[in-house]
């Protein structure tokens, strides 16, 4: 069976590639600013307030409890954190 493509779907194509390669970036950006962000803090306690935590719970729940466990499992580089120490979940967007 031979299938052939046409030029909007190659162009179609083509741009996908480009807005994934766009988004990658900015994930990666994102994610650094974060590194830097919590190496400046180091294991102190974030201090949210109220619409902060609600961003965060409303982000969590969208990816899903097993998701951000699943993510979590196995990416801490010194051990586990200390009992009450936030962390971070790492949602394996970067590449």
């Amino acid at each position: 069976m031979l299938v052939l493509l046409t030029p909007w779907q190659i162009l179609l194509a083509v741009l996908c590639g480009i807005v994934n390669r766009r988004q990658q970036q900015i994930i990666e950006f994102q994610n650094a600013h974060i590194e830097a962000l919590l190496n400046t803090l180091g294991r102190k306690r974030l201090l949210l307030d109220d619409d902060q935590r609600r961003l965060l719970s409303a982000k969590a729940h969208a990816i899903g409890r097993k998701a951000l466990h699943k993510k979590q499992k196995g990416k801490s580089k010194k051990g586990t954190p200390k009992k009450g120490t936030p962390t971070l979940p790492d949602y394996g967007l970067a590449t």
